[in-house]
């Protein structure tokens, strides 16, 4: 699911160039900018960001857990 979800969200940033819900420079620069929506926006894609880093270490956890159980068994394996 996460790697559906980063492709896309690669995808649309290649494209668009700037990430969704955010305006582009070209758009800041042309219509100005309301600060107050924008901290919001920012803050959002800062908590989006920080659920992402979140998942990424259990999914790093997960992984080296069962790195270690494979290092085990082969380990084991070579003392029978």
């Amino acid at each position: 699911m996460t790697t559906v979800i980063s492709q896309k969200l690669a995808t649309d940033v290649n494209t668009n160039k700037h990430l969704p819900e955010i305006p582009s420079a070209e758009e800041m620069q042309r219509n100005g900018v309301d600060v107050s929506s924008f901290q919001i926006q920012l803050l959002q894609k800062i908590e989006e960001l920080t659920l992402y880093i979140i998942q990424q270490e259990q999914t790093i956890n997960v992984l080296q857990q069962q790195l270690l159980q494979i290092s085990n068994e082969k380990q084991y394996k070579k003392t029978i």
